[in-house]
């Protein structure tokens, strides 16, 4: 049986592979939902892509449902159900959300530097330092954890910092203050990370129809972005586990 590794390594492809109208929008285009979710308590009854953002300072919630939204350039984040997030900055490199409640995996293929990419929960801060695939839950009481499938992370909470790296969890923000990190083999599935597996298995079927023509036009307006640190632009191929 494949790991969900294995089943989303297909979706880690040559950042040119992404379509035009994706490659092109900012953070917080809403690009697919599942059941019942809500934008600023306005309940969504079918999302096109491109035409549905998640603008800076709005919410978005689910109940029984699930949504799949562009997280800067070449990057998404799925929200699983009974979860809130909030977009707290949004441009074509960077982004930083809050997450409220709930889990939300994050599946990053670009990360231009520690600041580009910023999950929020409580006090504490979680820069992505790499490309990978991340998880964040947040709980009132429980506290928060972050879990690092792939990839590396730094965790800011208060005045102590903490790398996270691949294969390796860490839970924070409970009220005792305490902070405690494991290792683990393979995620535990739940119905986020099935949904991640065939929303990722989707995404890697659609790009891989692009034609030529399609990703010499991607690549051009990669090269036109700003000359930043291009963190995991180096491997061209997939990624795998």
């Amino acid at each position: 049986m494949k790991t969900l590794l294995q089943a989303t390594a297909a979706l880690f492809l040559p950042v040119a592979a992404f379509s035009q109208d994706v490659i092109s929008a900012k953070a917080g285009m809403i690009n697919h939902i599942e059941g019942r979710v809500l934008l600023q308590d306005e309940r969504l009854i079918e999302v096109r892509p491109s035409l549905l953002h998640l603008e800076e300072g709005q919410r978005l919630r689910t109940e029984d449902g699930r949504a799949e939204v562009l997280f800067a350039v070449g990057s998404y984040l799925r929200l699983g159900p009974h979860s809130e997030v909030e977009m707290v900055s949004a441009g074509l490199t960077s982004a930083s959300v809050r997450l409220h409640r709930g889990s939300m995996i994050v599946d990053a293929h670009i990360v231009y530097d520690e600041e580009s990419l910023t999950l929020l929960a409580g006090e504490a801060k979680v820069h992505l330092l790499k490309k990978g695939l991340y998880r964040l839950d947040a709980a009132e009481v429980e506290g928060s954890s972050l879990t690092v499938a792939q990839g590396n992370a730094l965790l800011v909470s208060g005045a102590a910092e903490s790398e996270v790296k691949k294969k390796r969890a860490i839970r924070f923000g409970n009220l005792d203050g305490t902070v405690f990190e494991s290792r683990f083999k393979h995620w535990q599935e739940d119905e986020l990370t099935a949904w991640h597996a065939k929303r990722a298995s989707v995404i890697a079927q659609t790009i891989g129809k692009n034609d030529k023509r399609q990703v010499q036009d991607d690549s051009q307006i990669l090269q036109s972005l700003p000359d930043r640190r291009r963190a995991g632009l180096g491997n061209s191929g997939p990624i795998i586990p």
